[in-house]
């Protein structure tokens, strides 16, 4: 579990606008996918190019 269960599936504090957060975990990384920007990514065995 470790830190991964601090992510919340939701981020809050824009009135009643809720943004949703698709996070996926890797055996080498993590990325999430939020409403406010675009996809982000690591690795770290090998380089992400974004």
């Amino acid at each position: 579990m470790g830190q991964d269960s601090l992510i919340s599936s939701k981020a809050y504090g824009f009135g009643s606008w809720e943004i949703p957060i698709k996070f996926e975990a890797t055996e080498t990384g993590r990325g999430c996918s939020v409403g406010c920007h675009r996809t982000l990514r690591y690795d770290r065995v090998k380089p992400v190019v974004q």
